[in-house]
């Protein structure tokens, strides 16, 4: 039996999902036959496609998860995520875990859009 439920957020509409893929292809194609893993990697993410963070976390809850808790989740989140799940106080908090290989950095800068200085300075 498998022992992990992957949890991603869908490439297609999360910076975080859509990395999560770019790591892999960037780790796994650069190594004889690493297409054939890759192209794994990307079946396992689809079976685990999540519509949004919440959904993700509501994977945690056995009552709502999908394997009724037969399987431990892993969701792949942005920390600010995990720092606000883990706000609420939940009965099992999510524990963060870094690759030793590094993340993909994801930047979102901010661009100020008023010429009032006191909304600008806000």
């Amino acid at each position: 039996p498998r022992l992990f439920r992957l949890q991603v957020p869908d490439p297609g509409r999360s910076a975080t999902g859509m990395g999560a893929l770019v790591l892999a292809g960037a780790l796994l194609t650069a190594a004889p036959g690493g297409e054939a893993g890759f192209a794994g990697v990307v079946r396992t993410i689809r079976e685990g496609v999540a519509v949004s963070v919440k959904a993700e976390f509501d994977a945690f809850d056995p009552a709502v998860g999908k394997d009724k808790g037969d399987r431990y989740p892993v969701a792949l989140v942005p920390e600010q995520a995990l720092f606000g799940y883990n706000a609420r106080r939940p009965a099992e908090p999510a524990v963060a875990v870094y690759p030793a290989e590094g993340t993909v950095y994801l930047d979102h800068p901010v661009a100020v859009l008023s010429a009032d200085r006191a909304k600008a300075d806000a």
